[in-house]
Parts: structure tokens; sequence; C-alpha cells
């Protein structure tokens, strides 16, 4: 049981991902042929916590990937090539928009094109500016940005919750989910239920 407690006025809420590609049973993610139902299940269940929070105070922050190839950095750029990739949430495509994700009046939102939404981008400026200190992870896919926003918010200052009920990856990369959160537990922050984090927000 947990036993610390963190102001929610000083807590931000980071809502990774949850897109039509990864998201959606008509997502690039399932026109690949890879099951996602479990990513199907998320956004249900984060809008339920949402409103379980609100008006504690939390700051709500939904992050979407947004690409834009002309845009990439020359690095990734190579890396695609040579990978073979053509990444999801391509800008315009409509697979970049958020699935199902009630998004209450006041929240913010951020594109993104790194893994994680502190890489270009004004969160962490933002962040400061509301007196943030500790942030709460949800989304998707727990082993790629999910865990890529855990181990940046930790080197940029923040304590770090990953919300387990609350992530979500392929239905078939169970193991990979496993080991990132075992990861994040014991070298960048906590991993916690919902229960648990309502708990710390007490």
């Amino acid at each position: 049981m947990t036993q610390f407690r963190f102001d929610p006025k000083e807590c931000a809420l980071i809502v990774v991902d949850v897109q039509v590609d990864f998201c959606s049973p008509n997502g690039s993610t399932a026109r690949r042929g890879k099951a996602n139902s479990k990513m199907q299940a998320l956004p249900e269940k984060i809008n339920a916590f949402v409103k379980q929070i609100s008006g504690l105070g939390v700051l709500l922050v939904y992050v979407k990937s947004v690409v834009n190839e002309a845009n990439l950095a020359p690095n990734v750029r190579f890396f695609n090539e040579m990978k073979g990739i053509k990444r999801p949430t391509q800008e315009g495509s409509g697979g970049e928009e958020f699935y199902n994700l009630d998004i209450p009046t006041g929240a913010l939102v951020i594109h993104k094109e790194a893994a994680d939404p502190f890489s270009a981008t004004s969160l962490k400026q933002i962040l400061e500016a509301r007196n943030i200190r500790h942030v709460l992870i949800c989304g998707v896919r727990t082993e790629i940005c999910v865990d890529a926003t855990a181990r940046k918010a930790f080197s940029e200052g923040y304590n770090v919750i990953v919300i387990s009920d609350l992530v979500a990856t392929r239905d078939n990369n169970t193991e990979d989910e496993q080991y990132a959160l075992r990861f994040i537990d014991a070298y960048v922050g906590f991993v916690l239920n919902t229960g648990q984090v309502k708990q710390v927000l007490s």
C-alpha cells in the first residue's frame, strides 16, 4: 500500500497516444493484423478515471503523435528509410486523431513527433509555469511511448507514476509490457493502479 501523498494541484495526468491508428479496430495497428483489443478498451477506462479525479485540480494533458515526414529529424528519417518503416499517425490521415476520449474543457493538447512529449514541444515550460512536480502517465503503447515518457519525465526532475491499469499495448506484446513496467518501477518511478493513485491524490 502506498504511504505517500501528492498535492493534486502539483500533478499532471499525461494521456499518451490514445489515437485511432493504435486503438481503433479500424486503425493501422488492426489493419496490419495486430490484435489491439486491450488498446481498444483503454479510452473508456481513462475517461472514467478522469471523471473520478475531476475537481481535484490535476492538470490534464492529452498527447498525440502527429507525424509529418518532412519535419522529422534527419536521423529519424534515415532510420525509418533503412528499416522500411512507415510510421502511423501521419498528419492528415485521420489515424492521428484521438480515439473515443472525452477531453474535458480546459485540458491541454500536445502534439509530438518523438516517442516522448517533452522532446521538441512546450510541455516542460507549461508544467513549470503551473508548478507541476508530479506526473501521472497512462496511454499506449506501454513499452514504447509510455516508457519513453516516464523515463524523460524522471530525467527532467518530475516524480513519476505510471498507472498500471490505464496503459496497454498490442495483445501479443504482454512480455515487453511487463518488462517495461518492472523497469519503470525499479528505476524511474512508481507503478500503481487507479485505486492506489486515488489514495496518493486524497
